[in-house]
């Protein structure tokens, strides 16, 4: 027995375990001998001024990129006044209209607006990736360079020829450009520390968000300025050129240890199309519910999008004129605004996949609401005035998805994953309004649209719905610690009444400070009879505790990481002291002293005689988490997949517990355990 006990925690290797957890944040030892940062790489990730700077600038591009996208959206309506099935102006047909246009009047804006979604699909999939192996900042430059000549096209095809497919053509060249705000994502996540990145992510989303609706103010201002409809593109020229030049000047290149090509997988080409097999499963599923639950909730947004830019001018032909369409449009700016502080200042509380379900459901109501006004006559006002609801609190799903994809992706494939997210919502974009406006067609069929609009927008929820239990719920407010010192005095009957979240803030702050973890072992039975009721009591909201504090690691690669090499060095450190296998022999013997003291004490005498059968019991309490081969903890020795494995086992079976333990909080039931505990009768249940 003693022989085989020694094997399984036979002495390991410490110097190659310390090795492999540095090498976990640092990558091969090769490849961190070779690295060098140039000053200007430094500062971009300790320099505040510098990194400030940098934050704004690609907020201010990334406005740029998306505004030039709906400059000329205030147009449309009134480019394709000529399409079969349009309802003619009321001020006439602009002098600029195209003069043919081969399609009806509600798939013709919709084909415009998705020739540039196609080209975006495209860009999504490749710029990402790309800059995770080539360098963000070419690509961010690459971007804002590629829009300007899609804008420059666009006001040739349209605004010269007045051709309506060297037009499409133009916006399918624009969008082929439009995959840089992933790249710019992605470059922030490479100077900012994870905590920074998470404060950043959702002032840069909005300038993302908001520079749809800004591009269709400034585009109705500029044509009602000039009464032309395509001369705005020249500002999406300029201003895209201008901030090229910006990127190219003062931004530096992230270090390059943040780019997937200084890690093993540097020679691998496939690494451009699928992302590094050491992601977790449990980020993997996050994400990918994301991606598809996120590209469904794009196309029910289609249907809000549908409703102002196709079914209102068909309802309501004043709405045709630009002024009027910028007007409208400008509001979503104020949705946008609202939708980031309601989201940032309620996530520590409610969390952030509540708002994936919560903006879908609003949707599908507002969609469902249109139907009725529409269908009950009641006017622009009314319909106006739901509309705008709709991109009030519907924004926040598409908001709290983007903020999640950012948060869960692992750094170095951040590109890859922002970029697939992107394409999927793309794809829906291109698809779905083509499939609406085809259903919508010459009759006009707008309460169909919506009504199938409304049931993607409920779809899209459902498949969120497995999101929350994911993700790491809300951290509860912190209490103030006591001195360390009075941790320290407490008896070891005192220490475990303390709930485990305040026993975990001890640990790490002792840790901070260079001391060892308080540690009392399993105590002295007779000691602890008392106290048992409130143990099981409390043990509801420890097991919760540490359920969040393991979903906050299995969610997040690089705390994954971290946690297994901390696990590895703390080990290797402890079975490197003097003496240490004679001290885990003496706790074993202190386990199962207090553990046969509570069977006799608790009418379990039959241990004794059935040894077979208790053996069991035990098992089948404490399923092993890993294979009986007489190693210790070898599952967060040997790879990143094997110590998720092992802690999602282990969630397994204290989920097992937490349903056990549930029983206390009923009164009844914890009257009973008390009665117990004290020695009286046992009333009945």
């Amino acid at each position: 027995m003693a022989k085989t006990t020694h094997a399984k925690f036979a002495e390991p290797d410490i110097g190659s375990r310390l090795e492999e957890g540095a090498q976990l944040h640092s990558g091969p030892k090769s490849d961190s001998m070779k690295r060098t940062q140039t000053m200007a790489q430094v500062n971009a990730r300790t320099d505040s001024e510098t990194k400030s700077r940098i934050f704004v600038l690609l907020c201010l591009s990334a406005l740029v990129d998306t505004m030039g996208s709906s400059l000329l959206s205030p147009a449309y309506a009134m480019a394709v006044s000529n399409a079969p099935g349009a309802v003619a102006p009321e001020g006439g047909v602009h002098e600029d209209a195209f003069e043919h246009v081969p399609f009806s009047f509600s798939l013709a804006v919709n084909v415009i607006t998705s020739a540039m979604v196609l080209g975006g699909v495209f860009s999504s999939l490749s710029m990402g990736p790309a800059s995770d192996r080539f360098g963000r900042k070419p690509l961010i430059i690459i971007g804002l360079l590629g829009g300007a000549l899609g804008y420059f096209l666009m006001w040739l095809g349209a605004g010269v020829m007045k051709d309506f497919w060297f037009f499409i053509t133009a916006m399918f060249v624009n969008g082929l450009f439009s995959g840089t705000k992933s790249v710019m994502m992605a470059y922030l996540a490479d100077v900012y520390t994870p905590e920074e990145f998470g404060q950043k992510q959702p002032l840069f989303g909005m300038c993302i968000l908001t520079g749809g609706s800004a591009g269709g103010i400034l585009g109705g201002i500029v044509i009602a300025a000039t009464g032309k409809l395509f001369v705005a593109a020249w500002v999406g020229v300029i201003a895209s050129v201008f901030f090229a030049g910006l990127v190219m000047v003062m931004m530096p290149e992230p270090s390059l240890g943040s780019k997937k090509s200084d890690t093993s997988q540097a020679d691998d080409d496939s690494s451009l199309a699928e992302p590094s097999a050491s992601t977790t499963k449990t980020v993997r599923r996050i994400l990918l519910i994301c991606i598809f639950a996120g590209a469904i909730d794009s196309l029910g947004d289609e249907g809000n999008r549908f409703a102002r830019s196709t079914i209102m001018p068909q309802s309501f032909p004043s709405t045709k004129d630009p002024s009027t369409m910028s007007l409208i449009a400008s509001s979503n700016i104020v949705a946008t605004a609202f939708c980031m502080f309601l989201v940032m200042g309620t996530q520590k509380k409610v969390g952030l996949a509540i708002y994936t379900l919560f903006g879908n459901a609003v949707s599908a109501l507002v969609q469902f609401g249109l139907v009725l006004i529409i269908y009950s006559g009641w006017g622009l006002v009314p319909y106006v005035t739901l509309w705008w609801l709709g991109q009030l609190f519907g924004f926040t799903s598409s908001m709290a998805q983007m903020l999640i994809v950012g948060i869960v992706a692992p750094k170095q494939e951040r590109g890859f994953w922002t970029g697939m997210s992107n394409a999927a919502g793309n794809v829906i974009k291109f698809i779905g309004p083509l499939a609406l406006a085809l259903t919508y067609g010459e009759a006009n069929r707008a309460v169909l649209v919506l009504c199938v609009c409304g049931a993607i927008s409920l779809g899209a929820a459902i498949l969120y719905l497995p999101l929350p239990s994911l993700m790491p719920a809300p951290a509860p407010k912190s209490e103030e610690l006591l001195g360390m010192e009075e941790y320290e005095k407490m008896k070891h009957a005192q220490f475990m009444q303390l709930p485990l979240a305040t026993r975990w803030r001890i640990d790490q702050q002792r840790t901070k400070d260079g001391k060892p973890p308080i540690m009392h072992g399993w105590g002295k039975y007779d000691e602890q009879r008392g106290l048992l009721a409130g143990l099981v009591e409390r043990s509801q909201d420890d097991f919760q505790f540490l359920k969040a504090q393991l979903i906050q690691n299995l969610t997040n690669q690089e705390k994954l990481e971290t946690f297994r090499s901390q696990i590895n060095s703390s080990r290797a450190k402890t079975r490197a002291r003097s003496g240490w296998f004679d001290r885990h022999t003496k706790d074993q013997e202190e386990m199962g002293r207090w553990l046969g003291e509570y069977f006799d004490d608790a009418g379990y005498e039959g241990w004794k005689f059935y040894p077979e059968l208790f053996k069991a019991m035990v098992m089948t309490a404490f399923p092993p988490l890993e294979a009986l081969d007489a190693k210790a903890g070898t599952g967060y020795d040997e790879s990143l997949e094997n110590a998720e494995e092992e802690l999602i086992n282990f969630m397994r079976v204290m989920d097992q517990h937490i349903a056990g333990s549930a029983y206390a909080k009923d009164p009844k039931r914890s009257i009973f355990l008390r009665a117990a505990v004290n020695g009286r009768a046992m009333p009945t249940l």
